[in-house]
């Protein structure tokens, strides 16, 4: 950008900005950085006793918006049976119910929703400025003013909605044996064991 001014004109510049929006379950955001262009005000050949003034205003910004909304719903019934078994009307014979183990395993795991931002760089020191002025008459009053500004915002939020329902059952009762005349009678049972694990991990945010 090249700026001549001569005479007492006045100039300034309007606002450049830059704005990046985001969004996913999973959100990864690289915003390339935007710099300044090279500034030269050339102010002079003026006539004697003028009034020259230059604004420049130079504003680079870079705005980055991550949003992520969750919603689970689990349910699980689960369900582990060796029982329930008969035996009856045996005559002179053993009459024997050994029940197997009945295990009910039920594992869940659920993951948060993440943000993930790579920030840019701001483009501070990338740019130019140049300021010359020479070769004016006597008397003459000029005023060179140039400035830059930067800035970068990063807005970061999670919503998570996480429901687990478990049902869990293990069984190895509810056997008999009856109605058997003479020889051995008898019951035997294996464990009954029932193992819940639920995991929820939570919302994160990173910014790198």
């Amino acid at each position: 950008m090249q700026l001549f001014m001569k005479g007492g004109d006045s100039m300034t510049f309007p606002t450049k900005i830059t704005t990046a929006l985001v969004t996913a379950a999973l959100v990864t955001g690289v915003i390339a950085p935007a710099a300044f262009a090279d500034t030269t005000v050339s102010v002079n050949g003026n006539d004697a006793g003028s009034h020259s003034m230059v604004n420049v205003h130079n504003f680079n910004g870079t705005s980055i918006h991550q949003h992520n909304m969750l919603g689970v719903a689990t349910v699980i019934d689960s369900n582990a049976n060796t029982g329930n078994n008969h035996t009856g009307f045996n005559t002179n014979g053993a009459s024997i119910v050994n029940t197997g183990s009945a295990t009910s395993n039920v594992n869940i795991g659920v993951g948060g929703n993440s943000n993930y931002a790579v920030l840019p760089n701001c483009g501070c020191g990338t740019s130019k400025n140049t300021v010359n002025v020479e070769g004016n008459g006597p008397y003459t009053k000029n005023h060179v003013n140039v400035t830059n500004t930067n800035w970068l915002g990063v807005f970061q939020n999670n919503l998570s909605t996480i429901f687990t329902g478990v049902v869990s059952h293990s069984n190895t009762g509810g056997n008999s044996t009856s109605f058997n005349t003479g020889g051995l009678n008898g019951i035997g049972t294996g464990d009954a064991t029932s193992n819940v694990n639920v995991t929820v991990n939570g919302s994160s945010n990173a910014q790198y």
